[in-house]
């Protein structure tokens, strides 16, 4: 595999937590969701807001590259690694719980994703 799909990957997997935590910080910061303009304004002024829908587009332009030279499994399933990355700072930096049970997710989602891009690149050697 060539050493700029790893470079892709890192990106994608920092462009979809950037997402994730811009979704918790603006949603501490707005708080539950009312159906009336003052809210939509408060989601609108809100930085976080802004910062999600950047790491959004950047997660998608970095997906749609990555496209051209990896097979859509493996990099799909890839992108999920993102679920490790924000259970992992969700624990550290919001106090959420990291039980046992998520630990086995976690190596678990490493693991599927290890496993496809292993049988991807098993399949372009031969």
């Amino acid at each position: 595999m060539k050493s700029s799909f790893f470079i892709g990957f890192a990106a994608l997997v920092a462009f979809d937590t950037s997402g994730q935590l811009g979704f918790k910080f603006a949603g501490e910061a707005v708080g539950p969701m009312y159906m009336d303009v003052a809210w939509f304004q408060q989601v609108f002024s809100e930085p976080a807001f802004y910062m999600t829908v950047c790491a959004y587009l950047g997660a998608f332009v970095v997906y749609m590259v990555l496209l051209k030279d990896v097979a859509v499994g493996p990099l799909f399933a890839a992108s999920h690694a993102e679920l490790v990355t924000v259970t992992l700072i969700s624990a550290r930096f919001f106090d959420e719980k990291f039980t046992l049970m998520q630990i086995a997710g976690c190596v678990l989602i490493l693991g599927g994703v290890l496993l496809l891009g292993l049988s991807e690149h098993k399949e372009q050697s031969s």
